[in-house]
């Protein structure tokens, strides 16, 4: 049985690690990450998982080179549709998939698959939906082989990645999404870069070292879930199905919206929120999921959906309309994007647009996006 005093004494020596030479980092999308991995080594469906953050921000030197040494990790920098198919008998060794085993792929920035060639693109996308359900069968003119078992992708990328609509529609219900933190202070940020040099090797050791650790006193228990959580996470899965679905819109200058693509079931969605939460809580050695456990699984649904919609969303409510100007404000975007993506919001039935008397828009939840909002409790 996990000890909880002796998980959370390595897990506290881990993040003062980490807050020692990064500065502020993501420590709760680190925890994503483990709850995932975790996730992995037990019975039950893998969690796939897009670790979003821009450029330089610490997502890959934290979140991604942390669990390199755990067991079936292979950490990877490119995707080509070779990766999987080997050309003559006796290569398997250069796949990644190999016989009989299961495999964690850990990449340190899949926004390099925006830069394929579409034809590509596509042969990789169908691989990754077939490895993802567990069998993938390779076919060449001299190897038919068929690989069997379970696959956890864990993959850093910059939101360049949801602006690539062929890639996150083909492959977004598969992946949850935890967004990497922003750093409030970048001065702070790079003068603890510079502070690395010359003990990145002793930084990256100590950090895995304590990975290791944390993971190896860790057993294959999985929490419980309450049922009024499970019911909190459902609403939750709904709702994000929702504030995914795509509005096609014409190829006109004005953009028309034409069309609202049917939302996807949240069965993925709900199941993977569950997963994140349930892990969580056996990782630190708690057999029932706990108020911390849910706020990991929630912060990554409500991470999940994109994020300028997320922004808008999180800012409204039913009881008061919010006027354009102030919606800018308090999210912080564009005012071309606040009018773009309430358009569409309104188009999914979950926001309602209210005119003002001076002819500007106003904006609040919808009725049903609310009774959502609230059971959610997002």
């Amino acid at each position: 049985m996990t000890d909880p005093v002796v998980q959370l004494a390595i897990y506290e020596e881990l993040s003062n690690h980490l807050n020692q030479y990064f500065y502020k980092p993501d420590l709760e999308a680190c925890r994503a990450v483990f709850s995932a991995i975790h996730a992995h080594y037990a019975e039950g469906d893998p969690v796939w998982l897009f670790v979003i953050g821009p450029a330089r921000s610490g997502k890959t030197s934290v979140a991604i080179n942390c669990i390199a040494n755990l067991p079936e990790v292979t950490v990877e920098s490119d995707l080509t549709p070779r990766s999987f198919i080997v050309g003559k008998k006796g290569g398997e060794k250069n796949s990644l998939l190999k016989k009989g085993q299961n495999i964690i792929l850990a990449f340190k920035d899949f926004t390099t698959m925006i830069s394929r060639r579409e034809d590509d693109q596509k042969e990789i996308m169908a691989t990754l939906r077939e490895v993802y359900d567990g069998q993938f069968r390779r076919r060449t003119a001299e190897v038919n082989s068929l690989w069997v078992g379970k696959a956890t992708v864990i993959a850093a990328c910059t939101p360049a990645i949801e602006r690539a609509w062929a890639i996150h529609r083909d492959l977004g219900e598969r992946f949850s999404q935890v967004r990497w933190q922003n750093s409030d202070n970048p001065q702070a940020t790079a003068k603890r870069a510079r502070e690395q040099i010359g003990n990145e090797k002793e930084i990256g050791g100590t950090m895995r070292g304590l990975v290791d650790t944390f993971f190896s006193l860790a057993n294959g228990s999985v929490a419980g879930l309450p049922d009024h959580y499970g019911d909190q996470l459902d609403a939750a899965a709904t709702l994000i199905a929702r504030l995914r679905c795509n509005v096609v819109r014409d190829s006109h200058a004005n953009r028309q919206i034409i069309d609202v693509s049917t939302p996807e079931e949240p069965t993925t969605i709900a199941k993977n929120l569950a997963t994140i939460a349930t892990h969580h809580a056996a990782l630190f050695g708690y057999d029932t999921v706990s108020i911390k456990d849910m706020k990991l699984a929630l912060r990554m649904a409500l991470d999940t959906v994109p994020a300028s919609r997320a922004r808008i969303i999180s800012n409204l409510n039913r009881d008061v309309p919010i006027h354009g100007k102030d919606l800018k404000d308090m999210c912080g975007v564009h005012k071309n994007t606040i009018l773009w993506q309430t358009d569409e919001l309104e188009a999914l039935g979950i926001v309602e647009i209210v005119q003002d008397i001076d002819g500007e828009r106003s904006y609040r939840h919808s009725m049903e996006m609310d009774d959502l909002w609230q059971a959610a409790k997002l």
